[in-house]
């Protein structure tokens, strides 16, 4: 599963902080790519305190590597009882294009009321199959699978990079996958000749 187990967890509430204040740092982090302008809406009931990107080995990043295990950690704040929600988020690429979506009613993650107060953390889990660049994760926490609305959702919130190992390879797709193979299968003489034969003619 994509989701981690501890994500249902209930975990300490972060160290507070103005509303105003950590909006301007998030669109601060974007302030060198206009593309990825920061953009936040819902009704207010629920909010998202935390978005982070974490690495293999549980530190912060905001460098990915082709193939990398990535971990997103994405905090919410519950401001009045719910009797059930879901969170997940989009991966935008800098056309606008949503390339990574994964929710938790997606991954089959039980769904749960909360109360007002409650604060939990949720954990998506997955390997990066995109090409080299700078992309946009976008968080939201919604009141079902099928109704659009959503008690916060916050366009552009984290800005992460990207990257290649290999020096000097090209990615032409939007994605390079981990499991690749090429072989070489020789034609004989014969074979070549005919269809020379049949393109002349």
């Amino acid at each position: 599963a994509l989701v981690d187990a501890t994500a249902l967890e209930r975990e300490p509430s972060p160290p507070p902080t103005e509303h105003g204040a950590a909006d301007a740092a998030m669109a601060a982090s974007s302030g060198d790519l206009p593309e990825f302008q920061l953009f936040r809406f819902g009704d207010g009931t629920a909010r998202i305190v935390g978005c982070e990107l974490r690495n293999e080995r549980a530190e912060r990043t905001t460098q990915v590597p082709i193939h990398g295990l990535a971990r997103l950690h994405v905090t919410c704040e519950f401001l009045e009882d719910q009797p059930q929600h879901l969170v997940g988020f989009y991966v935008k690429d800098r056309l606008n294009l949503h390339v990574i979506g994964i929710n938790t009613h997606q991954e089959r993650v039980p769904e749960r009321p909360v109360r007002k107060g409650d604060v939990l953390t949720y954990v998506f889990e997955f390997n990066v199959e995109l090409k080299p660049g700078y992309y946009s994760v976008s968080p939201a926490i919604a009141y079902n699978q099928l109704e659009h609305r959503w008690m916060d959702y916050v366009e552009n919130m984290l800005i992460v990079h990207v990257h290649d190992s290999v020096p000097g390879r090209m990615v032409f797709g939007v994605c390079l996958p981990s499991t690749r193979r090429v072989t070489v299968h020789a034609s004989t003489a014969r074979t070549s000749t005919a269809f020379a034969d049949a393109t002349e003619g």
